[in-house]
């Protein structure tokens, strides 16, 4: 048992998120980088204007500070240098939190008995729901900018449903969302100073 605990506890220590960088990246090759984004057919509606008002903003920042090169939005015929592609964006009804309480309630009202069935001998199965908004992207550059073979950033970004108003549930992914985004450009070019918000 003590060993199960000693594995669970490392993974959890040394395991990271991946940084949101590409690797490898010819800055040089980099004159002015056009950027897209796209939604897939399971994004919520919800989330695209304010997905597109965070881009652009990234965008905006990205530009105001001293960069090597500048990020405009793709112009039509155009062929982007960076690609996000949107492809799953969850947000939960107030059915669908009220049913996350429902299945919660009865699995923590069933606790009891299945602890003292389980002192018997017998195993027992506690459920529950959080219900959470997801959103979910991969971005992608385009290959002439890299020096080798490299991998798509993927992202799942999620936050609980349960106990917030609308409002502030949009406003915590889509914050989220925005550190990411910038986060993104920023690593294509790290060396200015990034004062200006």
């Amino acid at each position: 048992m003590k060993l199960l605990v000693t594995i669970i506890f490392s993974s959890f220590l040394f395991c990271s998120c991946a940084p949101l960088r590409f690797v490898g990246v010819k800055k040089e090759k980099i004159n002015d980088l056009s950027i897209e984004w796209t939604y897939g057919r399971r994004v919520n509606e919800v989330f695209k204007p304010k997905i597109d008002s965070i881009m652009v903003a990234a965008i905006d920042r990205f530009n105001r500070n001293d960069h090597s090169f500048a990020i405009h939005k793709v112009k039509e015929g155009e062929k982007a240098g960076l690609t996000i592609n949107i492809w799953r964006g969850r947000f939960v009804s107030d059915a669908g939190i009220i049913a996350g309480y429902v299945i919660t309630g009865v699995g923590l009202a069933l606790a009891p008995a299945a602890i003292s069935s389980a002192t018997n001998g017998q195993g027992f199965i506690l459920f529950y729901d959080f219900p959470s908004d997801r959103l979910r992207y991969t971005a992608t550059l385009d290959k002439s900018f890299v020096t080798y073979q490299y991998s798509p950033i993927r992202r799942n970004l999620e936050e609980g449903a349960s106990f917030t108003n609308k409002t502030a549930r949009i406003r915590r992914i889509c914050r989220d969302f925005y550190s990411d985004i910038y986060s993104i450009l920023y690593n294509l070019d790290p060396k200015p100073k990034d004062i200006k918000k």
